[in-house]
């Protein structure tokens, strides 16, 4: 939620929230692959909002204000399951050190 309004409610386009989105993702990745990162939590949430831009950003963009504050309870948020596909994927149960290798 907090990525969502991060990203939603500042005015800028849907171009420019997607490449600010893809910017914070890859500087999550970037930090979990430097030994920093303890979990993959951040990556994980900055995946489903870049989900959630792709999907409902435009609609929510394009809404007055009045339908943007009831969109916002409505966003599309990737389902648990594509999550923890994610989460496998990256191999993020095998924990090592600290830290997860995401490549």
């Amino acid at each position: 939620k907090e990525l969502a309004k991060k990203y939603l409610l500042r005015g800028k386009t849907l171009e420019q929230v997607k490449e600010e989105a893809k910017n914070d993702l890859r500087q999550a990745v970037q930090a979990c692959g430097t030994n920093t990162c303890s979990s993959v939590q951040k990556v994980l949430a900055h995946l489903a909002a870049c989900y959630m831009l792709v999907k409902s950003g435009k609609t929510f963009l394009e809404a007055t204000p009045s339908e943007q504050a009831e969109l916002i309870k409505k966003l599309t948020r990737p389902h648990p399951v594509q999550m923890l596909v994610l989460f496998r994927f990256l191999q993020a149960h095998k924990e090592r050190q600290g830290y997860f290798d995401p490549l």
